[in-house]
Order: C-alpha cells, then sequence, then structure tokens
C-alpha cells in the first residue's frame, strides 16, 4: 500500500506526516521513537525498533487478522439469526418496492397492489379462522326420515248432473253452461 505525503523543510530539519494508517500500524503514541532502515536504492523503512528485523512477512499478524476477520463474520451471522423473520420479510419489501418505483411503476400502481395484497390476507385469514372454527364444531348425523303412512283420500263427490250432460272440466266454460 503507497501513501504519498509531501515533505515540508523547517530550518536545518524535514518534517513529514505519518498517515493515520501508518501511526495505527505501528501502534505510535505521540512521543515516541521511531527509526529509519536504509533497505535498498531510493527507499527507507520506519520501524518502532532500532534493530530492523528482516525475512518473511508477519505470519502471526496475518493470522491475528484472519481471526479477527472470522469473529467479525460469527458476530454478524448472530446479529442476523437473531433478527426476527418479519424484520427481515419487511426488508425484502421494501427492496421490491423500491425496484418498482425504480422501474417506473408510479405510487398509485404500488397502492393498488398494497390494496389487492391487504384483501388477499384478510380473505386467507378469515378461511383460516372458518377452517379452524369447523374444526372445533361437532358435526351430527342427521336422522333418517320416518316413514310415513299412506292414507287413502276419500273421492271427491261428483254431481250426476254435470256428469250426465258431458261438461267440459278442461278450461274456461261458456257462460251459461252449469257446472
Amino acid at each position: 500500500m503507497a501513501l504519498q505525503r509531501r515533505t515540508y523543510r523547517l530550518r536545518n530539519s524535514w518534517i513529514v506526516a505519518l498517515p493515520r494508517e501508518v501511526r495505527a500500524h505501528l501502534k505510535l503514541k505521540g512521543g515516541e521513537d521511531v527509526y529509519w532502515h536504509v533497505t535498498g536504492a531510493n527507499e527507507v523503512a520506519l520501524t518502532k525498533h532500532e534493530r530492523r528485523e528482516g525475512g518473511r512477512p508477519s505470519v502471526g499478524r496475518l493470522q491475528r487478522e484472519l481471526l479477527l476477520g472470522r469473529e467479525r463474520e460469527e458476530r454478524l451471522m448472530r446479529r442476523v439469526h437473531q433478527v426476527p423473520a418479519a424484520a427481515a420479510a419487511r426488508s425484502e419489501n421494501q427492496g421490491f418496492m423500491r425496484a418498482l418505483r425504480h422501474l417506473g411503476f408510479g405510487p398509485t400502481w404500488v397502492r393498488d397492489v398494497q390494496r389487492l395484497l391487504i384483501e388477499v390476507r384478510d380473505a386467507v385469514k378469515w378461511i383460516e379462522a372458518r377452517t379452524r372454527a369447523e374444526r372445533h364444531v361437532v358435526r351430527h348425523r342427521a336422522r333418517p326420515p320416518r316413514p310415513v303412512d299412506a292414507i287413502p283420500l276419500p273421492d271427491p263427490p261428483s254431481s250426476p248432473e254435470v256428469v250426465e250432460r258431458g261438461a267440459d272440466t278442461s278450461g274456461r266454460q261458456a257462460p251459461g253452461v252449469p257446472l
């Protein structure tokens, strides 16, 4: 990682401001001594120790960074699993609505869809409540119908006059014709 800084001359000294990243990497505090080591052509190294250690890169530092990264990942996964499913669904729904607005579906369309969604949810709740209530109702068997005894009806009285004249009993009669 290359961090550029400008040098300044103050009387007989040259001043270089140390970036925040370098101070954090060396764990420097104000007033501490630092050492410059000439490493090669046009290169120097800044350390906290008088004697410079050479060789391989610090495996311990890389292992610590890896361990810190894994701990952070575990912490974040625990947070994700602690969030209730409703909050996750709400976040997903908000992202979906934002995408719809981005695609050009205006707020009125979104409101119509939301109303329809509420109606569907209400209908589903009503159906679920009804099925739950029906499960608890004990249904009785209907009794079979009772047998009815046939009672013979008397013959209607027929007038001997009407039968003798041959009156037509189907439809209207002509005026003056007795029944």
